[in-house]
């Protein structure tokens, strides 16, 4: 227990993770109570316009990663999260005034997601090495899968209370909860103390995002992560469109069920989060095996018989996105010096951002035509490409070779090839 939670035992970091745990709730809040308000009072049932509302929030991450970049290397990154979590929370708070006085439209909702978008293209790379400054290189691994642990936890939690507060009260109180959420990580943000912090504040930034392509370029095992993550990322990380047009189009039930059905993934994702935190530091063989179990369980997900059978698939889907994703971050961050971590973080999470808007773009018109299910098909499939990369480029560029051996309680093995001069 000692070693699951040791990160903790820092006190900037502690402050920082029940903050942000705070806030994760109320995200997820949030995020029941607008898929719910596009797909069911402002369209008629329409997947694309949920997708086009997601689009809007991955596009900025592209478009602005020049300046995000050096932005998340260059500034104070306590000031930069205290201004771009008080620019969210005025967003929440336009989107309750407008969905409660019953002026919301459609183009409203995408306009403040793509100002959300924009907000958050700043905040994540930030947010995201902001973990470095609070706990020293050995822990950022456990550091790493406990933030993912409080995302998770909002997750059991946000998508229940959201759905049951749509079905009682409406969408628009959703996000007055979200609104007040943030103030979690304002309030840790200002009361963190100065000494909590391991690095100093400006770190040298010449070269730019170059730089930071050219380190990606020169480290190989990087470089495939970043390939790698890029295929799970096209469809895998959309999976509030796939839950919310299954609840929907499939099941026929209604908001308090779309919760439920994802806090069982959210199950799943917290019991991933506490074994990546008790692993320790993150390793290729653990990213390779988690995204095989994240297509396995996208497909088990695709063929559900029934809404219990649904659930528990969500679970283990859960666990796969989240052990999937935490292991690539921190590997990424692991291998990455700090004065290039900042930019390299951006570059990861703006490729993601065009790998889910792509995604999305296509998932939701194969939703629409073919139905949800044929979507999750998509994306275990794409995941499953994601392994077969990583498999070869082992292959390749280390000389390793896959081999089976039933004597073991673990048969499938990774291992170096034979010298054929010994």
């Amino acid at each position: 227990m000692t070693t699951l939670f040791r990160s903790l035992r820092i006190r900037g970091y502690r402050i920082w993770w029940i903050g942000m745990t705070a806030s994760n709730l109320g995200t997820w809040v949030q995020r029941i109570a607008q898929d719910w308000l596009v797909l069911t009072v402002l369209t008629n049932e329409d997947a694309t316009a949920v997708a086009v509302n997601m689009v809007l929030n991955f596009l900025p991450p592209v478009a602005l990663l020049p300046l995000t970049a050096l932005v998340a290397d260059r500034f104070d990154r306590k000031k930069t999260l205290l201004v771009t979590q008080s620019i969210q929370a005025l967003l929440a708070i336009a989107l309750a005034v407008l969905t409660l006085t019953g002026t919301i439209e459609l183009w409203m909702v995408f306009g403040l997601s793509a100002a959300l978008g924009i907000t958050s293209a700043f905040d994540q790379p930030v947010r995201q090495t902001f973990v470095s400054e609070l706990v020293p290189i050995s822990s950022i691994g456990n550091a790493i899968a406990l933030n993912q642990m409080s995302f998770n936890a909002g997750r059991l939690i946000g998508p229940g209370l959201g759905g049951l507060l749509v079905a009682v009260a409406g969408p628009g109180w959703g996000f007055v909860v979200n609104a007040v959420a943030f103030a979690g990580t304002i309030i840790a943000l200002v009361i963190i103390p100065a000494s909590a912090r391991d690095i100093p504040v400006r770190l040298p930034t010449a070269g730019g995002v170059g730089k930071a392509f050219s380190f990606i370029r020169s480290r190989g095992d990087v470089a495939v992560i970043f390939v790698m993550m890029f295929f799970v990322g096209l469809f895998a990380l959309n999976t509030p469109l796939y839950i919310a047009t299954m609840t929907r189009i499939e099941f026929h039930v209604g908001a308090n069920m779309l919760g439920y059905l994802t806090s069982a993934m959210a199950i799943g994702s917290l019991t991933g989060a506490l074994m990546a935190a008790r692993r320790g530091q993150p390793t290729l063989k653990h990213l390779t095996i988690a995204s095989a179990g994240l297509g396995a369980a996208f497909l088990i997900c695709a063929i559900a018989p029934a809404l219990w059978f649904f659930g528990v698939a969500l679970a283990c889907l859960g666990m796969g996105v989240m052990t999937t994703t935490a292991s690539a971050n921190g590997l990424i961050q692991i291998a990455t010096p700090p004065e290039l971590r900042g930019r390299v973080i951006a570059i990861y999470l703006a490729s993601l951002s065009v790998a889910s808007a792509v995604g999305a773009l296509i998932a939701g018109p194969i939703i629409d035509v073919f139905g949800p299910r044929w979507a999750m098909v998509a994306a275990g499939t794409a995941s499953l490409i994601a392994v077969t990369i990583v498999l070869v480029w082992l292959a390749v560029a280390r000389s390793f070779r896959v081999h089976w051996n039933r004597s073991l309680r673990w048969p499938l093995r990774f291992a170096p090839r034979p010298d054929p001069g010994t």
